[in-house]
C-alpha cells in the first residue's frame, strides 16, 4: 500500500492536494460585504453565476504556472529547489492534463506562450467539486489555488487571499472525520450496553470519572439517559468513554474506582493542603483527584492506601 505522502500531487500556497481526494468550493465569509451578502454569510450571493480567471501572470508578462523552474513564483527559491518543485508540478499536474487534452509539446505551456495561455479561461463557483482522479479537475484546481482565486479554509483571514471570494476545503478529509465519529459513536453505544449488562458498577465508575454524577443507586434507565445526553453528543467525552471501556476490558479499573471513592472521602480522610495538593490521611497524593487516582493505582509504595480505598464501603 502506498504511503499517504506518496499520494500528494502538489502543495501550493500551503494547501496540499492528494490523489483520489475530492475538494469543494465554498463561499467565503466577508463581514465587510454589503448587508445582503453578509446575510448570506459570504462575499457572493448564491445566484449560480460562476467566475472566470486565467493563469497568474507576472508584471513582466510571464504566465506564472509553476511548471518550469524559471517561473516567477520560484524567484526567491534556490535554483535546485525550484527545479524540484517545478518538475513535481509538471509531472503530477501538467503532464496528465496534456495527455488527456492531446497536447504533445511541453513548450505549449511555456510561460511565454501567450497564444495558448490567453485562451485558457478557468471557472469557479460555489459548490463546485474537484475530483483529483480527473486530470482536468486537478489542473484547474491547481490553477485556481496558484492564482489565489481559492483560499485554503485555515488561511481565510490571510491578506494574501483578500481578492478571493471562495474557500477550498478537503471534503475527503471531512468525510473521513465524519465516518470516524460515526464509527466511534456506534462502538460506544455497543460497549455501553455490554458493560451495563455485565458490570454495571464499573460503568458507574467510568461515568463518574467523566464528570457525570452517578452512584450505585442509579437505575439502568437513568444511566442510559445520562449516556445519551452527556456522552454521545460530545466528541471528547465519547472518545474518553471508549478509552475507559478499553481499560475495563484490560482489567485497568482501579483508577476509576479510586477516583469515585476519593470524591466520597473528600472532607474526611481526603483533605487539601494550603499548597493545593490533595492528601489521603496526611499522605500527599496529587494536585487533583484524577491524577491522584492514577498515581495511587500505579504506585507500588501506595499499595496499602489503594487497598484501603477500594475496600471502603463508606465512600461509594
Amino acid at each position: 500500500m502506498a504511503k499517504e505522502k506518496d499520494n500528494v500531487l502538489f502543495n501550493v500556497n500551503r494547501f496540499e492536494v492528494k490523489k483520489g481526494y475530492t475538494y469543494a468550493i465554498k463561499n467565503k465569509l466577508d463581514l465587510n460585504a454589503p448587508s445582503g451578502f453578509v446575510n448570506e454569510g459570504s462575499t457572493k450571493l448564491p445566484d449560480g453565476v460562476d467566475e472566470s480567471f486565467q493563469c497568474r501572470c507576472s508584471p513582466e508578462g510571464l504566465w506564472d504556472s509553476g511548471f518550469f523552474d524559471w517561473s516567477p513564483c520560484f524567484s526567491t527559491l534556490d535554483p535546485a529547489e525550484a527545479k524540484v518543485k517545478a518538475k513535481a508540478n509538471f509531472e503530477n499536474v501538467a503532464k496528465p492534463f496534456m495527455r488527456v487534452k492531446g497536447i504533445k509539446d511541453n513548450d505549449t505551456l511555456d510561460p511565454n506562450n501567450d497564444a495558448w495561455w490567453k485562451l485558457q479561461d478557468f471557472k469557479i463557483w460555489h459548490g463546485r467539486i474537484y475530483n483529483t482522479d480527473n486530470p482536468v479537475d486537478t489542473f484547474e484546481l491547481y490553477m485556481a489555488i496558484n492564482a489565489y482565486q481559492l483560499t485554503p479554509k485555515e488561511f481565510e483571514k490571510d491578506p494574501k487571499f483578500s481578492g478571493s471570494s471562495y474557500v477550498i476545503v478537503d471534503t475527503t478529509k471531512a468525510k473521513k472525520l465524519k465516518e470516524e465519529r460515526t464509527e466511534t459513536k456506534f462502538s460506544a453505544i455497543s460497549k455501553f450496553s455490554t458493560v451495563l449488562d455485565a458490570n454495571k458498577s464499573a460503568l458507574i465508575d467510568i461515568l463518574f470519572y467523566l464528570d457525570i454524577k452517578v452512584d450505585n443507586k442509579s437505575s439502568s434507565e437513568a444511566l442510559m439517559t445520562l449516556f445519551d445526553e452527556h456522552i454521545l453528543p460530545k466528541e471528547d467525552k465519547l472518545r474518553m468513554f471508549v478509552e475507559a471501556i478499553s481499560d475495563i476490558s484490560n482489567d485497568n479499573v482501579e483508577k476509576y474506582i479510586i477516583y469515585r471513592k476519593l470524591n466520597g472521602l473528600y472532607g474526611s480522610t481526603v483533605t487539601r493542603k494550603t499548597n493545593g495538593t490533595f492528601a489521603y490521611d496526611g499522605v500527599e497524593i496529587g494536585q487533583d483527584l484524577k491524577s491522584a487516582a492514577d498515581f495511587i493505582a500505579k504506585n507500588p509504595k501506595l499499595e496499602d492506601i489503594k487497598n484501603q480505598i477500594i475496600l471502603r464501603e463508606d465512600a461509594n
